[in-house]
């Protein structure tokens, strides 16, 4: 019996991997391989001067002796800290079903075949863990190459270490995804778990110790500093993690796997057309994260009534009738009205990349150029979730079209609640670098000069995508361009808001630069001069959502009438 059963389940394994063999096959025989082998070119050219200007621009200068005895005291827990948020993150991953995101030929049809479902997803599992692994050591081998440019040694020994940590924490936190998803806990006791982690390395933070798991996995990106063979109990228990992973990972909820499996290819299909606003709802949906059915308080003129009214969708914009009040009154009661029904976990996470912000300015601050780039992406996100108004704005052009005023005007004026909220939330971070040390009085100083532009910028950036929407499949005007040109023109529309969002911290890298190198201007004076510069780039961002749709609007019109006059 018991041998029949082994043969029975190698037969069904065979079967399954043929059958993964064909479509394997006919998915790649419709792929035009010249295609690939160009975005594959186009990519590497500019990952590769995205890291030459990041290896060779902003690698730092080296440590002094106090510096370096700093970084073995406390790097591991401070690595081990970073750990632990990825380590996190996984556990909300499987909290709500994932982290596997299975085809829906696979759900609907394999898993509910008679098949041992430990057998279908191991290999689906396996492949996210090595696509994981090989995108997770690049990152953590470029780490570690800056971090021997500012701490000295040789870089390939950095790098190693760099990615073999990055790749055994992304392991550990996948596997333990799937440990959870698998065993299907309770909301309760990911909750549990992810307390317990967060505060496990927090504890051993505070208290300079290396008893967590993640903190002694830290321990290993610093062996060219201090070598500690304690560092191989990190690497087993994330490797173990791992391999419980795939042990229990058969366990899945099939009615998770259904509909992560329908929203995952809406993001895909999302992201090959860059429309990130998409990918932005469709994670909100994977999240099971929803707007608060009544906001948190009820502000301006407008009656509990009404607000019930528009939380059951009978009323949307609530314009006052009769001139009584201005279309501005509205649109600004109306965004603040959108933000205050945000879900604690959205206002939790704005939390946190505010406070990512925080922790890079202060290692900005002494002289890790390089974490401008994180300031930056972080920045992005927060203005990203803070300009939901305007968003909503945007997916309802029919009834925008309706206002009395032109577009570019309707989006300035929803993004002033926004606004506030992005200043006070970027008053948090550069508090949490006042607060973590430094030369005090320059530091409220510079952050003082540089808070406002760091919020316009930050929004700028986020407001730009928003509203540029999904780039055109095809333009008229790329008949006349070189391919290699309309593909540039393309990566330089998606990599333009970011980088606007970056911008606003570059007063303050200008200020460390005079802290850390001296100089005959003060760091005050330093980021008030770049903070012009920021300023002078938004005013160029309203200006260009002013004039945006009627440039649009003038360009359509000649196209036709040229179209026009060429048929008659």
């Amino acid at each position: 019996m018991t041998s029949l059963m082994r043969r029975s389940s190698s037969a069904q394994r065979e079967l399954l991997l043929d059958l993964r063999r064909t479509r394997r096959r006919r998915r790649l025989g419709d792929l035009d391989i010249v295609v690939s082998i160009y975005r594959v070119y186009l990519t590497a050219i500019l990952g590769g001067g995205a890291a030459w200007v990041l290896a060779t621009v902003v690698g730092g200068h080296h440590e002094t002796s106090d510096g370096l005895q700093s970084v073995i005291a406390h790097g591991p827990e401070i690595v081990g800290l970073v750990i632990a948020s990825i380590v996190v993150i996984g556990l909300r991953s499987g909290g709500r079903g994932g982290p596997l995101v299975l085809d829906a030929a696979d759900v609907r049809h394999v898993l509910l075949a008679p098949i041992d479902r430990t057998v279908v997803l191991r290999g689906p599992a396996l492949r996210q863990v090595r696509y994981a692994a090989l995108v997770s050591g690049i990152v953590g081998g470029f780490a570690g190459v800056l971090a021997s440019r500012r701490l000295g040694g040789g870089w390939p020994t950095w790098a190693l270490l760099g990615a073999l940590v990055t790749v055994v924490a992304v392991a550990a936190s996948l596997g333990c995804a799937m440990v959870v998803s698998g065993r299907q806990w309770r909301k309760g006791a990911v909750r549990l778990a992810i307390v317990g982690v967060l505060s496990w390395s927090l504890a051993d933070l505070e208290l300079g110790r290396a008893t967590s798991p993640m903190t002694l996995l830290g321990e290993v990106a610093l062996w060219p500093l201090r070598f500690s063979w304690i560092g191989l109990v990190g690497i087993a228990v994330g490797v173990g993690l791992a391999i419980a992973g795939l042990q229990v990972v058969g366990g899945t909820s099939l009615e998770s796997s259904v509909r992560r499996a329908g929203l995952a290819g809406q993001v895909r299909f999302a992201v090959t057309t860059r429309d990130f606003r998409t990918v932005v709802l469709l994670r909100r949906q994977l999240a099971q994260e929803h707007e608060r059915q009544r906001p948190w308080f009820v502000i301006g003129w407008r009656s509990s009534r009404v607000a019930k009214q528009e939380a059951q969708g009978l009323r949307s914009w609530n314009v006052p009738q009769g001139g009584k009040r201005s279309l501005v009154d509205a649109l600004w009661r109306r965004g603040w009205q959108g933000l205050l029904r945000y879900p604690v976990v959205r206002l939790a996470r704005v939390v946190l990349l505010s406070l990512i912000v925080g922790l890079s300015f202060y290692g900005v601050w002494h002289g890790i150029t390089a974490l401008l780039f994180v300031v930056g992406m972080a920045q992005f996100l927060i203005g990203l979730e803070l300009s939901e108004p305007l968003a909503q704005t945007v997916d309802r052009q029919a009834l925008q079209d309706l206002m009395p005023s032109s577009a570019g005007r309707i989006h300035l004026v929803i993004l002033l609640p926004s606004l506030c909220l992005m200043v006070l939330v970027d008053l948090v971070a550069l508090m949490t670098t006042f607060v973590l040390g430094g030369e005090q009085s320059t530091l409220l100083s510079v952050g003082l000069v540089t808070l406002f532009p760091l919020a316009l910028t930050g929004l700028s950036g986020a407001a730009m995508s928003t509203i540029s929407g999904v780039p055109p499949a095809f333009r008229e005007s790329d008949l006349f361009l070189p391919p290699e040109i309309a593909s540039l023109r393309l990566y330089l529309r998606t990599l333009t808001p970011p980088a606007v969002s970056t911008l606003g911290a570059m007063p303050v890298v200008f200020s460390a630069e005079i802290v850390n190198h001296g100089g005959t201007t003060s760091a005050t004076a330093a980021a008030f001069a770049g903070g012009v510069v920021t300023l002078v780039i938004v005013v160029g961002v309203v200006v260009w959502v002013l004039v945006r749709d009627s440039v649009r609007r003038a360009y359509a019109g000649m196209t036709e009438r040229s179209r026009t006059g060429v048929k008659s």
